[in-house]
């Protein structure tokens, strides 16, 4: 009789590659394909291969980002400035570019010299001040985001495509 139960639950159970993590990823790929789907049936052009080349423009640089952000939780701090420390950089190298090409290069120092200037502040801040990273990264954040919108004129994305 205990051989019948012992079968009858080796022949239940799920296959020895479909563990708990791989089924995971495996929701995640089916949902992404399907908002994919959705997307392409709801626009036409949105599957087109210029579409997705644009959106994996975008998310490289949400990548860059996650990835900046893995180094501060991996030893156990959090940033909270990001998103206006990449707002504050995407309108500086906009701004001191004037759009010539010519300029790419210094724009690019000074926008990589100003994240290097706010991560040394919020070091310091955290490491020789004491400061808890959440308060000193929440406040830089405010800061970031009064600079940005300063320096913008505070024109937003709707104002600069009318």
């Amino acid at each position: 009789m205990s051989e019948g139960l012992a079968t009858a639950a080796a022949s239940s159970r799920e296959p020895s590659w479909l563990t708990r993590e791989r089924r995971r990823i495996l929701y995640a790929f089916g949902a992404a394909v399907l908002l994919f789907a959705l997307g392409a049936a709801v626009r036409p052009g949105f599957a087109s291969a210029d579409s997705v080349v644009a959106v994996l423009v975008v998310a490289s640089f949400v990548g860059l980002v996650a990835a900046g952000q893995m180094f501060v939780i991996l030893i156990g701090g959090i940033d909270l400035s990001v998103p206006w420390v990449l707002n504050a950089a995407a309108i500086l190298l906009v701004t001191s570019s004037l759009g010539e090409n010519g300029r790419a290069a210094y724009a690019l120092l000074l926008t990589l010299g100003m994240g290097a200037g706010v991560g040394a502040l919020n070091g310091l801040g955290v490491a020789l001040f004491n400061v808890p990273a959440v308060v000193m990264t929440l406040a830089m954040n405010g800061i970031m985001q009064g600079l940005t919108l300063g320096l913008s004129g505070g024109m937003t994305c709707n104002a600069c495509a009318s």
